[in-house]
């Protein structure tokens, strides 16, 4: 079973987040909503509150194939601004695990150089 981590930040777009988790869960992998936040609380985009399952620092991420970014705005400043996330990215995309991004967020990837030599 793929392991999934999708990522909420303070003003991310509900349905670039939920769609996915949706859908792969139908699918059979274990999903994971992730606050980048200390509360597992997060609003939206169009203030809907989402509980995640977890808090980042609560998360060992040592086992998961899959990282997705849903965008909205500020959502994906908010995911920019977190070194945390940004580490554990530059990681996974090191040891060649597959990085997601919908929308806005793959500007993330595009600040960190991860998209250089790319199509």
């Amino acid at each position: 079973m793929k392991k999934v981590s999708i990522f909420l930040a303070s003003g991310f777009e509900e349905v670039e987040a939920l769609t996915p988790v949706d859908l792969l869960r139908r699918a059979g992998a274990q999903v994971t909503i992730v606050s980048i936040g200390e509360e597992r609380t997060v609003k939206g985009s169009h203030e809907i509150p989402v509980t995640a399952d977890a808090v980042f620092d609560e998360m060992d991420f040592a086992d998961q194939d899959l990282f997705i970014l849903p965008g909205g705005q500020p959502g994906t400043n908010n995911l920019k601004a977190c070194g945390k996330l940004r580490e554990l990215l530059a990681d996974a995309n090191e040891k060649g695990k597959l990085l997601a991004a919908i929308c806005a967020a793959p500007t993330v990837f595009g600040d960190m150089g991860l998209l250089k030599g790319k199509k």
